[in-house]
């Protein structure tokens, strides 16, 4: 059973920019939400009260308690004293609000699939371009890759003049190919040029996978003279590869001068902890137990060597004469994830010159506030071995750990990916449901005809795991309402309270057993023409439709069902003039 109850006019903040009404117009508010599976069709109710609208967007910037930017930080100091290089691990709409950031010493931006998912679904900041994007025919993903183009595009701007001013040595924004691409080796390349051509901005790092099979495409999309962070780093060994991939790259490429071709190797942190942990708490004895919390760290420090190394020697002096800068290692996913350590575990102990950190707002919050600078990644490079190799005499398999963190890391960024997909789908479906606004309002306008004002039905549409809500919005924000199909007989009851609760109709619908079989209640003061039954029957069929086709797919204005019914033949035959 459906009721459609009269509510309280909701504050302004709840409702869209509504006409005037007059106060002598009946306060009849509809709502409806549907929710389809199959070949049945629900429309729920829920007798809230309206909410005041929230804005949910990601927070990009830091600033002091009075609006104002800090002028001078620790990330200063962090890069004029040792030559790290601080980045932010976020971005969202607006990209304005990295200014702060920018001006409190953040040098760069990285960005990843589960970033644009929370960026997207969470902010509205995104809804009239990809309304644009929908309405002009595009498919849900190429309408996600103009959302992250812009958003890159913008934020290159903004970093544009560091850029410069070190001559091509800081200011990026990473952009990540699709991580459905991580097993394909050439599907990547082809992805990384496309990226990097509609970007179009010559700060702008194409973030590639450092799995197996996109180990060659990084050597061929640097030989092309596109410049890569390489992420999902886990294993000292994979980032051997990594740099020689890079080498090779630059080796490969017939440019004259490769000043403009740069790389950073991301190397991550805090996973490796994680993963560790667990093993070490495992085998539980006090050794073992003593070395939590000291593994990523330790393995970063052995990184940071090897990086010296391979950087070093003829090889790299021939490379340097044709201006080709070192491959930086950036340290990322430096987050903390055990309360139990320290907030800076995962930077204070990391720095040292040409090196990157891209801190989220936690780890970058918490550095800002009580961080220390001070040269420490290879400060006791003997300790980190004695923990890397205690490690390995406890049974520790780092191969297995390096293996097992990419494996989770292109699941994790695979699920982010096609999570955001399945909610811009909604949303598009959502969309698509907009232009039923004014049929809404002409079926319910004849439907009810003691409704003096078509403007109370302007709907506004939603979409949520399938759900198409439809609120109606006026001079107050509408109840809801309940359409509930019963079994396998399709059965409406329609309940409208008006001005007063002093008329209430009522009227059963089944569809399959033609237009005759409408029973009037209680109460009926508004007689109701067939055809209005019909033409609602109609708007379900659509309802269901658009529900569970995307956009650009052709939709049928049929349920499946056969009936040789008046009702039914009415309906369609009504089709035409409201299509």
């Amino acid at each position: 059973m459906a009721t459609i109850s009269k509510l309280s006019n909701p504050s302004p903040a709840a409702s869209l920019s509504a006409p005037s009404r007059s106060s002598s117009l009946p306060k009849v508010f509809l709502g409806f939400s549907a929710k389809t599976s199959l070949s049945k069709v629900r429309l729920s109710l829920k007798n809230t009260q309206p909410s005041p609208r929230t804005s949910l967007v990601v927070r990009c910037s830091q600033s002091s308690g009075n609006g104002s930017p800090i002028k001078r930080t620790t990330l200063h100091d962090l890069y004029e004293r040792e030559g790290q290089s601080p980045w932010y691990d976020n971005l969202c709409r607006p990209v304005t609000d990295l200014i702060p950031l920018i001006e409190s010493g953040v040098r760069g931006v990285t960005s990843n699939p589960a970033i644009f998912q929370k960026a997207i679904s969470s902010s509205n900041a995104y809804n009239d371009q990809f309304r644009e994007l929908v309405q002009s025919g595009k498919d849900i993903e190429t309408a996600y890759w103009e959302l992250v183009v812009k958003d890159i595009q913008d934020a290159c701007k903004l970093f544009e003049s560091i850029y410069d001013q070190t001559d091509a040595g800081d200011g990026y924004v990473s952009v990540e190919v699709s991580p459905r691409l991580a097993d394909d080796t050439q599907g990547t390349v082809e992805a990384a040029k496309w990226l990097h051509k509609v970007v179009d901005r010559p700060n702008v790092y194409i973030k590639i996978p450092a799995t197996a099979p996109c180990i060659p495409s990084i050597k061929e999309v640097i030989s092309l003279g596109i410049s890569v962070n390489v992420t999902l780093i886990f294993s000292l060994t994979r980032y051997e590869a990594v740099i020689d991939a890079y080498l090779d790259g630059l080796e490969a490429s017939g440019l004259s001068d490769l000043s403009r071709v740069t790389s950073v190797a991301s190397f991550f942190v805090s996973r490796v902890d994680t993963l560790i942990d667990k093993m070490l708490e495992k085998i539980g004895t006090p050794e073992a137990l003593d070395l939590r919390g000291k593994a990523a760290v330790a393995q970063a420090a052995l990184a940071y060597k090897l990086y010296q190394k391979k950087f070093s020697g003829p090889r790299w002096e021939a490379l340097v004469k044709k201006g080709a800068k070192k491959q930086r290692l950036l340290w990322a996913s430096t987050s903390v994830k055990n309360p139990a350590y320290a907030d800076t575990l995962y930077v204070a102990p990391l720095i040292g010159p040409d090196t990157v950190s891209t801190m989220p707002d936690q780890a970058l919050q918490a550095f800002v506030d009580h961080g220390s600078v001070a040269r420490t990644i290879d400060s006791n490079v003997s300790e980190a071995e004695g923990i890397y190799n205690a490690l390995e005499k406890l049974g520790i398999d780092w191969g297995y750990v390096g293996n097992q963190l990419e494996v989770e890391g292109v699941d994790s960024f695979k699920k982010s990916f096609d999570s955001l997909l399945d909610t811009l789908q909604e949303k598009a479906n959502s969309l698509k449901l907009v232009s039923l606004t004014n049929c809404l309002c002409h079926l319910f306008n004849s439907l009810f005809p003691f409704l003096n004002s078509i403007e109370l039905l302007k709907s506004k549409i939603y979409s949520h795991h399938g759900i198409s809500k439809v609120v109606g919005l006026g001079a107050a924000l509408s109840s809801t309402a309940d359409l509930i199909e019963e079994g396998a007989v399709d059965v409406l009851d329609i309940f409208v309270w008006h001005e007063g609760y002093k008329h209430q109709s009522c009227l059963d619908v089944n569809p399959r057993s033609g237009a005759g079989d409408v029973r009037l209640r209680e109460g009926v003061h508004n007689a109701m023409a067939i055809s209005s039954l019909c033409s609602l029957h109609w708007l379900l069929d659509v309802l269901v439709n658009l529900s569970q086709s995307g956009p650009g797919e052709s939709t049928s204005w049929s349920r499946g069902k056969s009936s040789k019914s008046s009702h039914t033949r009415h309906s369609r035959s009504r089709r035409s003039s409201l299509d």
